[in-house]
């Protein structure tokens, strides 16, 4: 489970920040979007003319699109919801004129993503002068998972629920156990498989990811042995509730019937996060009636990785072809300068619906662009920035986000905020990157190189020696125990039952670690990384679920990192020191006022005054994993080769422009010249905007 953890430190400004090489972002500003709002647009005299000046009264003054959107009567319709463009506004206003005109509450099903965003709809209703609190909360919203729920339940099922994710991981893990496969598997990522195929309305009788049926039949072994499990202890998962609801009403006609029959009015927000699966339901028991308003933006469509697709509020036109489309182009949240950028990166898109957005903040700062020599000049950069907005401007470090696409990216920022004591709050969740699964047992290494007899760290590397790591540790314990003298490194060559190969191989790693310790730490990396680069590509489980870029990517990483420091030792202590750091951080800031640091996933529907995009560059924004998605067989896709290529690229696409329409004042791009070793090229979706010739030490 992701969380957010904070540091506050006594803060470090340097007085005299290098000089800056900022170049403007060249694109066409948006235009300003008309004034005019419902108490000019809609009349006292109107009919609904009260309605508005009722939402007036709260707050909410709508535009002409808005207002087209509220008061649509029935039949489908498709709000299409530009970042910033006041969707959940437009929801409210539409729920609470149906409830104006005598709907009944209970006949309108409003389904979200989140239970907070029910609650905000619901709070947001009953403060609409004439409508009752009562009556607000009379309205059927919620989760899909937590409404489909009270459904199964009112049908008999009884299961508990599989909520935890701590512990379904444990149940994969005793699996894996039983299977002699513990070391082959990541437990979350099997899981995340397991429901990406069933939010594709799959079974794991479908599955066939890899294309090779050795591989193909353990994977689905594992899933049966889940299933079952559950089966035995009366437990369903949250995929399973979507799940066993689509086949309940496939089954149970009646019920289908009564859900028809009692909803009037069915609304689906952040429709482009929709699975096939939900989607399936809610057409179901939309249809014949079809009165379905679904509120989303194409355009924002960030998660396929769970099953999500924009094809599905692309293609709505099609399956409702009476849909009444409305667009929603005002952005009351960015600049001009930063709406028309926007604007112009998703134009790298073929498969989108198109509109054109409009602005109602004048800008009076261009969106900005670093190329940084690497990540680290990155790091300082952005550093100096902020100190200089601080000190000059009277900016609070909270008005700084830096978003960054990939954990080991961000790798560089978080260390150097923490040597900094610049105060930050990190939403990577708890563990560092020097314990991630690939990079932990390079270190490993590393750690037997300086002490040979560190037990934890010969457990680390058993799985690239093709030793079973349970029965190993078992063993050397046991040896040790009776004779404390004995190293465990030296035991491992008296296993039992080793084959000429292991031997070998377990020869050749002694030998290695012995010449780690007089390497610089870079080069003690590399030579190890001959090894195991080879253990961890030739490994196809761990391909499975962990793309072979994302590997690189992490063990590059690493070498980055370690090219600061002289020595092995010296190196190891920095990382241990980055580990503790990551474990004792504080939860909250003392007063709120940190630099976030977070994810573009992490950041979708938020909004910040000034937002960083780092890593602005080819193989990180578009990732290389969908550069070559064509090579890629751990995700279902309706295309392929270059197809898939580019379907591939316009969700990075899309990821981009989540990234970038975050920011309401000021944006920076950052994207550095060299990264993991090697000369960059910017990102594609901004390259062409990047006006040459900055000067030095601009001031913003």
């Amino acid at each position: 489970m992701r969380s957010t953890e904070t540091m506050k430190r006594t803060e470090t400004i340097h007085p005299s920040p290098p000089p800056l090489m900022l170049e403007k972002l060249v694109a066409p500003e948006a235009p300003l979007a008309e004034t005019l709002t419902s108490r000019q647009l809609v009349p006292d005299s109107d009919p609904d003319g009260a309605y508005f000046r009722a939402l007036e009264q709260a707050g909410m003054h709508l535009n002409r699109h808005q207002i087209a959107a509220v008061r649509h009567g029935k039949g489908p319709l498709l709000l299409l919801a530009g970042a910033g463009t006041g969707k959940t506004t437009t929801v409210v206003a539409r729920v609470g004129y149906l409830l104006w005109q005598g709907v009944p509450a209970k006949r309108i099903l409003l389904l979200t993503f989140t239970r907070k965003a029910a609650e905000e709809m619901q709070s947001r209703i009953a403060r609409i002068p004439g409508i009752a609190p009562a009556l607000a909360r009379g309205v059927v919203a919620g989760t899909y998972h937590s409404i489909f729920l009270r459904l199964l339940q009112s049908r008999g099922y009884n299961q508990r629920i599989l909520s935890s994710d701590a512990f379904r991981e444990t149940i994969i893990k005793r699996i894996l156990r039983q299977m002699k496969l513990q070391d082959s598997y990541p437990a979350e990522t099997l899981l995340a498989l397991f429901g990406y195929y069933k939010n594709n309305l799959m079974t794991y009788q479908d599955y066939g990811g890899q294309g090779q049926e050795e591989l193909d039949q353990e994977i689905r072994t594992i899933w049966m042995a889940y299933e079952q499990f559950k089966t035995e202890n009366h437990y369903i998962d949250f995929d399973d509730m979507m799940i066993e609801m689509r086949q309940l009403l496939l089954r149970d006609a009646a019920l289908l019937q009564t859900l028809r029959d009692r909803f009037d009015f069915i609304f689906v927000d952040e429709y482009q996060d929709t699975t096939p699966t939900q989607d399936s339901i809610v057409k179901m028991i939309a249809t014949p009636k079809n009165n379905l308003c679904v509120v989303g933006d194409d355009q924002q469509s960030i998660y396929g990785f769970r099953g999500a697709a924009a094809s599905i509020i692309q293609d709505f036109a099609k399956e409702f072809p009476r849909a009444a489309l409305i667009p929603l182009t005002i952005n009351y949240r960015s600049t001009s300068q930063i709406v028309g950028l926007t604007d112009k990166v998703i134009l790298h898109n073929r498969s989108r619906i198109a509109k054109v957005m409009e602005a109602t903040v004048q800008g009076k700062r261009p969106p900005l662009f670093l190329r940084p020599r690497d990540s680290e000049d990155e790091a300082e950069q952005l550093i100096a920035i902020m100190a200089r907005g601080v000190r000059e401007l009277n900016y609070r470090w909270a008005h700084f986000v830096i978003l960054y696409r990939t954990t080991a990216y961000c790798r560089a920022m978080l260390e150097k905020l923490t040597e900094r004591h610049i105060p930050f709050v990190y939403h990577g969740g708890q563990e560092s990157f020097y314990e991630q699964r690939t990079v932990k047992p390079v270190l490993d290494y590393l750690r037997l190189a300086l002490r040979s007899d560190d037990l934890a760290a010969v457990e680390g590397i058993l799985p690239s020696l093709y030793l079973n790591r349970e029965d190993t540790m078992r063993y050397l314990e046991a040896q040790m125990a009776a004779c404390p003298a004995m190293a465990p490194l030296g035991l491992l060559l008296t296993l039992p039952g080793l084959k000429e190969f292991q031997v070998k191989q377990i020869k050749e790693r002694i030998d290695l670690i012995g010449r780690l310790a007089a390497l610089t730490p870079r080069a003690a990396i590399r030579l190890v990384r001959q090894q195991y680069d080879k253990y961890m590509e030739a490994d196809q489980r761990s391909t499975l679920t962990v793309h072979r870029e994302a590997i690189r990517e992490a063990l590059d990483e690493l070498e980055t990192a370690a090219q600061k420091h002289r020595t092995v030792a010296a190196f190891l202590a920095f990382v241990e020191q980055m580990i503790a750091e990551s474990k004792g951080r504080e939860r909250q800031a003392e007063d709120g006022d940190a630099v976030q640091l977070m994810s573009i996933h992490k950041a979708k529907g938020l909004e910040f005054h000034t937002v960083f995009v780092i890593g602005l560059i080819e193989g990180v924004i578009p990732h290389s994993a969908a550069l070559g998605a064509d090579q890629c067989s751990d995700r279902i896709s309706k295309t392929a080769g270059k197809s898939k290529v580019r379907e591939a690229i316009e969700e990075e696409c899309r990821i981009c422009y989540v990234a970038l329409t975050r920011a309401k004042r000021q944006l920076f791009i950052s994207a550095p010249e060299m990264y993991r070793g090697k000369d960059t090229k910017v990102s594609r979706f901004v390259e062409d905007m990047i006006k040459r010739g900055g000067k030095k030490g601009r001031r913003y």
